[in-house]
Order: C-alpha cells, then structure tokens, then sequence
C-alpha cells in the first residue's frame, strides 16, 4: 500500500494519526506498532509505558474508521433558558466532491478535495428554538398553534445575510469559539461521511428513512433529528431545508482543488441538502443550489460549523 502523506503524520510525541476513511485494519495495527517501537528508541527506555498513551490517541468512532485524534469529539454551547446547540467534530481528510454521473454540468467534473482543518458541524440544522434564543425571535413560517412542534422544526425563511448575523451573535454566547456557515467542500464532505453513492447511505430507496422530502413530508418541515442520522452521526444532511454555504455559487475547476472565491457581495449563494418539498434527486450529496444573499424562503434554513482554538 502507498502511503499518502497527506493523510497521516507523527507528531513530535512520535503519535500516528490517520485520517483515512477507508484505512485497513491491518496496516492501522503495524503502524501502532512501529510507533511504539520507535518511542523506545526515543526514550531509551521500555516501550510498555508508552503504550497507553498511544491507545488513548487511536481511538476510532464506529462510523467507519473515521480516526479520531481528539477526545473532544462533542461540543455543547449552551444558550440559555434550557436550549442547546450541539457540534460534531469533523476530522481532516480527502474526499470525491461532485459527480461525473450527474446530467448537471454543475456537479461536474468529481475532483480530489483534502479538509486540512477539523471543525466542529452542527449536529442538527438550527432550529426555531435555538435561533430565537439567540436572536429574540424567529423568521421561520412554519410557527403558531397548526406547528406544535415549531420548537424543534429547523428555522426557516432566512437568507443568507441574515446567517451571517445571527452566527455573529451566536459567538457572543459561546467565547472561545468562532461560528460561521461551513463551507461547500466541508459541507459535502461531511454530508458524504465517507460514502461515494448518490447520498450518504448505499440504498437509493432508503431516502425516506433518512430525509423528509416530497414523498413523506406533508408539505412541511419537521423536528431535526427524527430521521436516521449518517455514518458520523449528523442528522437531515439530506432534506427538511435547504442550508446555505459560506461559497459563491461557481462552476467547478477543471481539475484538483476548491471553487475560486469572490469578493462579490451580490453573488448567488450555494445552498446544500433540499428540503422537504425537494425530490429525492435534489437531496443527493452532490447536488447543488443557489439563491442570491438576500433572499429567503420556506425552504431555507442553516446548520452552524465552529472552529474552536482547542482543536487548531
């Protein structure tokens, strides 16, 4: 096997980390090996010590060989009178973006994208609660005594300027950390969770355990959470409503490497997941949407990424 630099490193403690989806368990058990190998020769002295520390560092989630090398796997920012806004952390890596089987041109050409940062995703969409927590009120449309369950529906009808504020505010709750939309590439990497298929699980015909769309949603949005969640634990990547990115909509490059950014403030914005009045090939990992910044909608909502100084 070749190993690709870009998804691996010792540290200066002489700690493997691997960020490798899809690394076989049994070069991952020669490699913890040659580590604590080289720790004894390091050290001078037996490895045994060693050994723990070691163990602590490759601990993998049962996702699917998602390496962790932190243990603060899960962030909790609390918001006040009981509501909270929980985080998954996303750990580097490199991924398929786009799709070259697609009819549209603007998911292709499938290019190589390496995450070179981890940051924390929200585990959920932002819902009404959360947001008015922050900000006082909520926009969302889908409210009142026909929506008993507003609360916990994702909020709605915001454009994506007015993300952007409320992501400011939200820092105001939580010092120590920075919040802002993630980006296309972050998004759809975590969307795919390690998968290549259409979405995030295997079985297109799945997509009403996974998603409210068209086909199950009555019209309306829903509690976050209520549908299965991807491998890495992240619910409604596909349907409910649509989250917008932080990136200008653009077409691919030609070859490796991100979207081009804009400084334009007018410029289409990318939305991500479909909602649930989508069909089920608009909540497809790769599909992409856009809306320009100031508009807003029904069907239009986010989910928060974080960057913490903790795991930098």
């Amino acid at each position: 096997m070749r190993l690709d630099p870009g998804l691996c490193h010792f540290d200066a403690n002489m700690t493997f980390t691997w960020a490798n989806t899809n690394c076989e368990r049994t070069f991952v058990r020669t490699a913890c090996f040659a580590v604590l190998c080289l720790r004894a020769i390091a050290s001078e002295g037996p490895s045994v010590p060693s050994a723990e520390p070691a163990a602590k560092v490759m601990k993998s989630n049962r996702s699917g060989d998602h390496t962790a090398w932190s243990t603060n796997r899960n962030l909790v920012i609390d918001l006040g009178a009981g509501v909270s806004m929980e985080f998954v952390l996303i750990l580097p890596g490199t991924f398929t973006m786009g799709s070259d089987q697609s009819p549209l041109t603007n998911e292709k050409p499938a290019h190589r994208i390496a995450i070179p940062e981890p940051f924390y995703l929200g585990k959920y969409e932002v819902t009404q609660e959360q947001w008015a927590a922050v900000m006082n009120e909520t926009p969302a449309i889908h409210k009142g005594p026909q929506f008993p369950e507003s609360a916990r529906c994702p909020v709605e009808n915001v454009s994506w300027r007015y993300a952007r504020v409320f992501l400011a505010k939200l820092k105001e709750k939580a010092r120590g950390y920075e919040f802002r939309l993630p980006t296309e590439e972050e998004w759809e990497f975590a969307c795919r969770a390690g998968s290549a298929s259409d979405y995030s699980f295997d079985d297109a015909a799945a997509v009403g355990e996974y998603a409210w769309y068209s086909g199950n949603s009555n019209g309306r949005t829903h509690p976050v959470g209520g549908k299965r969640p991807n491998a890495w634990g992240l619910y409604d990547m596909h349907g409910n409503v649509w989250e917008w990115c932080e990136d200008v909509f653009a077409p691919y490059p030609p070859g490796p490497g991100t979207v081009p950014k804009t400084p334009d403030p007018t410029a289409p914005r990318v939305l991500r997941g479909g909602a649930y009045n989508s069909l089920p090939k608009h909540a497809r990992s790769a599909y992409r949407h856009d809306l320009l910044p100031d508009d807003s909608g029904r069907f239009y909502g986010l989910r928060c990424a974080a960057v913490s100084r903790k795991v930098r």
